[in-house]
């Protein structure tokens, strides 16, 4: 799952290679400084100091599990970028871990869909699961768990600040299920998650497993099945060209103009335009169908 990277959550950082100031210190930065003093580091040192470090305790006692075997532990956060750092360590990389992951996340997801929404037919389904399962989203779950202090990064990333990406961070929490699976199989990592999950509600006050996704992920395909549904056709999206590049956009349902916006960006423009009608249900009988200008960004 590749989307465009974004950048979220910036945890405060102590030092690392690329000078930063001093407070709470990542693990990829201890680790450099703690390898960097010691003259016969080996594997087995290493995973004793990222075991005891404050930040992966912080984390298995967030989702409640240990491992039995700590190597899975140590593979599933350590990213590609760090393994030419340490060759004589003989690290192994996340990225096979987060293959198995991605595909456990699925059956995951899958799994209580069909347990929530019983009526919901197949290509719906695949919908939501889509909603739910992305980048954007797996990166929120992976901060929600502090994995961005975990991770373990090359210098070349932790100076371009890879633990805030939204790819490192998605792929991290990917391979982070992927190596309790392996760990612990199906059960452990199934119970795993429903305890992310509550960490999820806890914070946001909602359900991550929600068909209210939908609306977020495709807003445009999520009101056309509505306004279809209630008879009133597809919904239209009307394009004026003004100046300076600029674009007036009159999204029109049953001939009537429901909420017009301008800006450059004409997909994005539609999709914000859908959102809204969604989010305020203007779709809806009894609206009273008048224009309805949203100031521009």
């Amino acid at each position: 799952m590749r989307q465009q990277t974004i950048y979220i959550c910036e945890p405060k950082v102590q030092k690392t290679t690329c000078n930063q100031n001093k407070k709470d210190l990542l693990l990829s930065v201890e680790l450099f400084e703690f390898i960097t003093e010691r003259n016969d580091c080996s594997r087995k040192v290493l995973s004793d100091f990222v075991f005891n470090h404050s930040s992966t305790k912080n984390l298995l006692q967030k989702i409640d599990y240990q491992f039995n075997n700590f190597d899975i532990f140590l593979t599933s956060i350590t990213h590609s970028s760090l393994i030419n750092e340490f060759p004589e360590l003989k690290l192994e990389s996340n990225q096979r871990l987060e293959y198995l992951g991605d595909a456990v996340i699925d059956l995951l997801i899958a799994a209580l869909l069909i347990k929530t929404y019983p009526h919901f037919q197949e290509g719906k389904l695949s919908k939501l699961r889509s909603a739910l399962v992305n980048e954007l989203s797996l990166a929120l779950l992976s901060n929600i768990l502090g994995l961005s202090r975990v991770i373990l990064l090359g210098k070349g990333e932790l100076c371009t600040k890879g633990y805030l990406k939204s790819s490192v961070l998605s792929d991290a929490f990917e391979s982070l299920l992927g190596g309790i699976f392996a760990d612990s199989g199906f059960l452990g990592v199934q119970k795993v998650f429903t305890t992310i999950l509550n960490l999820y509600q806890e914070q946001f006050k909602k359900d991550f497993i929600s068909d209210e996704a939908l609306d977020e992920f495709d807003p445009k395909s999520r009101l056309q099945e509505l306004t279809v549904s209630l008879g009133k056709g597809l919904p239209q999206y009307q394009n004026i060209e003004m100046e300076d590049k600029q674009y007036r956009i009159d999204l029109m349902i049953d001939n009537k103009i429901i909420l017009t916006r301008t800006g450059a960006a004409k997909k994005q423009i539609e999709r914000e335009l859908a959102y809204q009608v969604l989010k305020k249900r203007l779709y809806l009988e009894g609206d009273n169908h008048v224009i309805k200008t949203s100031a521009p960004k």
